[in-house]
C-alpha cells in the first residue's frame, strides 16, 4: 500500500474497514469517520464524480477531533485530488 502525505497527515487508498471502528457517516459529504486505537481516520472520495464515487481514500488525523480537523482543512479532498493527479 502506497502512503502519501497531506500536510503532516498520512493518507492512502482504502481497502477494508475490518479493523476500524465506525464512528459515523456523513452522507452529504461522502465521508465516513473511524477510529483505530487512539487514531481518528476519515474515509473520503477525491474523485467522487467517477462511477460509484471512485477509489476511496483514508486519512489519519491522529487524536484531533473530527470537526476541528475538517474546519481547519476544509478543502482537503480537492487538495489531495490535485496531489494524486500530478
Amino acid at each position: 500500500m502506497k502512503k502519501n502525505t497531506y500536510k503532516q497527515f498520512t493518507f492512502y487508498e482504502f481497502t477494508s474497514d475490518s479493523n476500524y471502528k465506525k464512528i459515523f457517516t456523513d452522507s452529504k459529504n461522502w465521508r465516513t469517520y473511524y477510529s483505530f486505537g487512539d487514531t481518528n481516520l476519515i474515509l473520503f472520495f477525491p474523485f467522487s464524480e467517477y462511477h460509484g464515487g471512485g477509489q476511496p481514500y483514508i486519512i489519519e488525523i491522529g487524536k484531533i477531533e473530527f470537526e476541528t480537523w475538517i474546519n481547519q482543512n476544509m478543502d482537503f479532498e480537492n487538495e489531495i485530488r490535485i496531489m494524486l493527479e500530478n
